[in-house]
């Protein structure tokens, strides 16, 4: 996956263009979760590439990966759920790569996670 393929499902997933330069909770948590996925999970480049696709610089992207995503899940919980399905979505594209054995290995991986989402979804309705 490319920068602009991920600013773009990130785009789609979220109906918004995370270059705008908006500062909204939502425009600041949707640059969040691009800047996580891209330098810690998918390690897309340096620091300032990734922030510069988004008109932003490498300030930017530390701030929010210390000050920010720590919370994300706190505050703006349907943000996080979309950084989980993007999550999900790529451990599902890379399975192609894998061998069988790796692929059921990754499988497991994909189910223990969703079914903690489906217990803690279960747990919030019945508070």
């Amino acid at each position: 996956m490319t920068i602009e393929e991920l600013i773009s499902l990130i785009n789609r997933k979220l109906s918004l263009d995370i270059r705008n330069k908006k500062k909204d909770n939502i425009h600041v948590f949707a640059r969040c979760i691009y800047y996580d996925i891209a330098y810690n999970i998918l390690k897309l480049g340096t620091m300032q590439r990734i922030a510069d696709a988004v008109g932003k610089d490498h300030a930017s992207l530390i701030h929010s990966l210390n000050r920010v995503l720590p919370d994300l899940s706190k505050y703006f919980p349907s943000v996080d759920q979309v950084r989980e399905e993007i999550l999900l979505e790529l451990d599902l594209v890379s399975l192609d790569s894998l061998t069988l054995r790796e692929k059921v290995a990754k499988l497991i991986v994909i189910n223990k996670r969703l079914k903690s989402r489906m217990k803690k979804a279960f747990s919030e309705e019945t508070t």
